[in-house]
């Protein structure tokens, strides 16, 4: 495979990755577990902020905890990809796509706050994706 096809595969392995962790609503899951529906009470947002009025407090960080990591967990598996699999291949065709090519690692959170957005599994209605890009902001710079 050329360098092309290494970058094509990595663009759509962050994008599909990413775009399907993000469309996990944790809050639609707890929702199902509660018997409280998120979509329904307070403000019918099914984001963290919502959880903290609809839900108990622990409840409502773990949804929180795991709004922010589901952009770091995609982001964590295309890094890995990247590192171990396609990097190695990408230096022995060209060593200097090296450098340029680790931006789009970064492709995959994006997704994830995309797919927080618009969701696939809940008919692309979802929340606002404030501690998604949270998740995406420790990602880029945890410091």
């Amino acid at each position: 495979m050329n360098v092309a096809g290494y970058i094509s595969l990595l663009v759509i392995l962050s994008l599909l990755i990413g775009y399907l962790f993000g469309s996990i609503m944790f809050a639609d899951v707890a929702s199902m577990i509660l018997k409280r529906n998120v979509r329904e009470l307070g403000s019918k947002n099914p984001g963290t902020t919502n959880s903290f009025r609809v839900f108990p407090k622990k409840v409502a960080i773990a949804i929180g905890f795991f709004e922010i990591i589901k952009s770091v967990i995609p982001f964590s598996i295309i890094l890995l990809i990247y590192k171990y699999g396609l990097q190695p291949e990408l230096t022995k065709l060209d060593p200097s796509v090296i450098n340029k090519t680790y931006y789009l690692t970064y492709l995959a959170p994006l997704a994830a706050i995309f797919g927080h957005m618009y969701p696939v599994y809940f008919k692309f209605n979802g929340g606002k994706a404030v501690a998604t890009t949270a998740g995406f902001v420790f990602v880029v710079s945890p410091w």
